[in-house]
């Protein structure tokens, strides 16, 4: 897939601003440019609209311009407005035929040129256009977010750095992929029985009455915690606290896998790492796979910039307890 290229000028201009009756208002101090661009308005003198009526480009629409400068009160007659009617955002150009020579504008901002026109304009006599491939000078700029993949970085040129930490967000996003696998596997077949559920919990930390309690646990999840939903862990955060030793047998591999698929809004993490003499009793059922399990996503979220609040408590809870 072919990338446009940002077409900017070497001269510095001052901020427009698009007027109800058309005119463009500077808004700055500053000498105006021969290519000025900015929130929906490309402004191009009259000598290199000129040259671009003589191209025959696709799509092409130039309109008188009027520059208004508040300060001098005068106006200004030098300059067409170029009406960009291709509009793209990084991630999403598969409509877009960058085989004809097009003038585009990613999110009504920024000017793009496709290859080939770029090739026509760079043996022009304007020697103030500024080409630069794909999204290179974009490099920490929100546009980058919007590509999807490593795959789009790349195809954008994206600085070195940004591709290198997405390969490394994306391994380790299908590492916790492996990590949620253990854990199902860890603790398939595994039941409440008899254990505090977890609406059962929310009523015991709202100190309800007896029959309240009662009535809560009635529509717990008993039998599989697979099929506890995320919303239901994120109303019920709470819970981990009041879980007796088969309770967070039962709860806890559905609140880890919640958590790598990015759906759990809480910390899991506190409750694994914060442990105190009570605490440790509601681990006592878990076996030595179970173990291993909790131990393999404790490491993995250890590596996760999200949990750098949390790392030293968890690298110690590895060492001290999860061992």
């Amino acid at each position: 897939m072919s990338v446009p290229y940002h077409l900017s000028c070497l001269q510095q201009h001052p901020l427009l601003y698009p007027l109800s009756d058309g005119r463009f208002q500077i808004m700055e101090r500053g000498d105006l440019a021969p290519l000025m661009v900015g929130s929906e308005y490309v402004i191009v003198a009259n000598s290199f609209a000129e040259y671009l009526k003589d191209l025959s480009i696709q799509q092409l629409h130039l309109v008188d311009a009027t520059i208004f400068d508040p300060r001098e009160k005068t106006e200004v007659h030098e300059f067409k407005q170029l009406v960009v009617k291709c509009h793209f955002i990084p991630g999403s150009m598969s409509d877009i035929d960058l085989t004809q020579e097009i003038f585009l504008l990613m999110d009504g901002s920024y000017l793009f040129v496709s290859p080939s026109l770029k090739n026509r304009l760079e043996q022009s006599p304007f020697k103030y256009l500024r080409f630069s491939y794909g999204l290179r000078e974009f490099s920490g700029h929100q546009y980058i977010g919007r590509l999807k993949t490593v795959n789009d970085l790349r195809r954008w040129d994206v600085d070195r750095s940004f591709i290198e930490k997405a390969e490394a967000d994306s391994r380790h996003r299908n590492y916790a992929q492996v990590v949620a696998g253990r854990i199902r596997e860890a603790f398939f077949g595994v039941t409440l029985d008899d254990g505090i559920g977890l609406w059962q919990a929310q009523a015991i930390d709202d100190y309800e009455d007896k029959e309240s309690i009662i009535e809560a646990r009635m529509s717990d999840e008993k039998e599989a915690w697979i099929r506890i939903t995320s919303d239901n862990l994120n109303a019920c955060e709470s819970s981990l606290a009041f879980f007796d030793a088969k309770g967070m047998r039962f709860h806890l591999p559905a609140y880890l896998i919640a958590d790598l698929e990015g759906k759990y809004l809480h910390n899991v993490a506190f409750w694994l790492t914060d442990i105190g003499e009570h605490g440790l009793k509601k681990f006592d059922l878990l076996s030595p796979i179970q173990r291993a399990a909790i131990r393999d996503y404790l490491k993995h979220i250890a590596a996760d910039d999200n949990y750098e609040f949390d790392r030293p408590n968890i690298l110690r809870a590895l060492k001290e307890y999860w061992v």
